[in-house]
């Protein structure tokens, strides 16, 4: 048998209705390398009958190893990223979200990049997306997605350099399509440098109060990668579906997503800059961040005024975001802008 190169890795919280349509573009990709990869499914304390599920992919796909655990209890989402790594077996290991699709070609892709560099650590994936919402709403569910076009001009996120290998600093900027490397399921790794990685309990428990339960793999991408030679795939591979996450909110100021960019996305780049990130991609990434931030300060603070997750949170102080990017330019010309309106406004009232 040949050496186990692949965990195809998927915690799963609720949504199987999405799972099940995401599922099948992860098995069409897989089962033509059956012998090189496995797939592990990490059920967080479901309510949703995954286990009925899964056992019946098992018996219908005996070609492709699937493994299933249920979580006693719910862990969370960066615990369950992590028990799914603890669980895998192959020599990289690529976490995917219950609502990503993969190309058909994505696999022979991948295995192809590392076979044919054997030193090798790191693949970053172009990342594109498809809104969902036409398919799925949270109060009636999910209606059976149409054959995606990986082409189609329904997909955000096209290619703007070619398939090379890089310097994993370069990938953290924006132009790549995955700022920061925020988004992990374009992104894998050599498992044995995540389990070397150690996190704190504490700091993995809850969501969007710190890197490590918001973006734990970056944590582990700047102990590990910075300024070492990865690849980078423009090829269509991965596209993330928008629009079924609770956590984001129907708007940008109902979930979570405020704090993201203003705090945590701040504390990523922060974190790479300390253990020695591009001193350039780190500004950057700092101006991407704080162009948004500036877009919306007047924004912001009606809505941590009015309610919302902001309201109480402890985690999060506008006076500490603005410190931090007040000397950005592209923080400050949205909000000079703004206020000379406001001046205007008040003057010709």
């Amino acid at each position: 048998m040949k050496e186990l190169l692949l965990s195809i890795c998927i915690p799963v919280y609720n949504k199987l209705d999405v799972f099940k349509e995401t599922f099948e573009s992860i098995y069409n990709a897989s089962k033509l390398h059956a012998n090189r990869l496995e797939i592990i499914i990490s059920d967080d304390f479901s309510s949703d009958d995954y286990e009925t599920y899964v056992s019946s992919i098992i018996k219908e796909y005996k070609e492709v190893t699937i493994r299933y655990n249920k979580n006693l209890k719910n862990l969370g989402m960066a615990n369950n990223f992590i028990k799914c790594v603890e669980l895998s077996k192959g020599e990289f290991c690529w976490i995917l979200g219950s609502d990503d699709f993969i190309h058909p070609n994505s696999v022979s892709n991948i295995l192809d990049k590392f076979l044919n560099h054997p030193k090798l650590e790191f693949i970053a994936l172009r990342l594109s997306y498809l809104d969902l919402c036409d398919f799925y709403n949270l109060e009636n569910g999910f209606s059976k997605i149409k054959e995606i076009n990986y082409n189609s001009s329904d997909i955000r996120g096209k290619a703007n350099f070619e398939s090379q290998l890089i310097l994993f600093d370069k990938l953290l900027l924006p132009e790549y399509g995955n700022i920061m490397l925020r988004s992990l399921p374009a992104c894998i790794f050599k498992r044995e440098l995540w389990l070397k990685h150690t996190f704190d309990s504490k700091n993995t428990s809850g969501f969007a109060t710190n890197i490590d339960n918001t973006y734990p793999h970056c944590s582990v991408f700047a102990k590990n990668f910075l300024g070492k030679e990865v690849y980078y795939i423009s090829e269509a591979t991965i596209i993330s579906g928008e629009g079924t996450r609770d956590w984001a909110g129907s708007k940008f100021y109902d979930g979570y997503l405020p704090i993201i960019f203003y705090k945590i996305s701040l504390d990523v780049i922060d974190n790479y800059k300390k253990n020695g990130c591009n001193k350039s991609v780190v500004r950057v990434c700092k101006k991407n961040i704080a162009t948004i931030i500036g877009d919306n300060w007047h924004l912001i603070k009606k809505y941590k005024k009015s309610g919302g997750l902001l309201k109480n949170s402890e985690y999060f102080n506008l006076k500490d975001t603005y410190k931090r990017v007040w000397l950005v330019s592209s923080f400050q010309k949205p909000v000079i802008k703004g206020c000379i309106k406001k001046i205007i406004k008040a003057i010709f009232r």
